[in-house]
């Protein structure tokens, strides 16, 4: 009979776990989603509507503020004013006042949310 010491499944030092978020299909089924693959967020509610790299949108139950301090660790993503977290490695582009995505997709950014988004373009420059 073999004996474990119970480090079998311990990941080696400096490999992170993927963080994960669980949703709830129509049926009440749980799914996961990698939580790093999310492009973007915005609250809706008491919810919050993420958008992935995939193209799909999928709405969480819980805050927006909960999902940043979730992959806040990771240092992907920054809050660019109340109503919208983004993955700035997403970022391709900066207009006045808007942000180009990889995907194409363009959004409207708040005064403090162009500040912010090019203090960080200004220091990570997109490759």
């Amino acid at each position: 009979m073999e004996t474990t010491d119970g480090k079998e499944n311990e990941k080696p030092a400096g490999e992170k776990e993927e963080i994960t978020i669980t949703f709830r299909d129509k049926r009440g089924f749980p799914f996961t989603r990698v939580a790093t693959n999310v492009l973007l967020g915005i609250p809706n509610l008491r919810h919050c509507m993420l958008a992935f790299e995939n193209g799909e949108e999928l709405e969480w139950d819980q805050s927006l503020k909960a999902f940043h301090r979730l992959v806040y660790s990771t240092n992907l993503y920054r809050r660019l004013g109340r109503f919208l977290l983004i993955k700035i490695s997403a970022v391709r582009s900066r207009k006045f006042r808007q942000a180009l995505l990889r995907s194409g997709k363009e959004l409207d950014l708040t005064r403090g949310g162009n500040k912010r988004l090019k203090k960080y373009m200004k220091k990570y420059p997109p490759k």
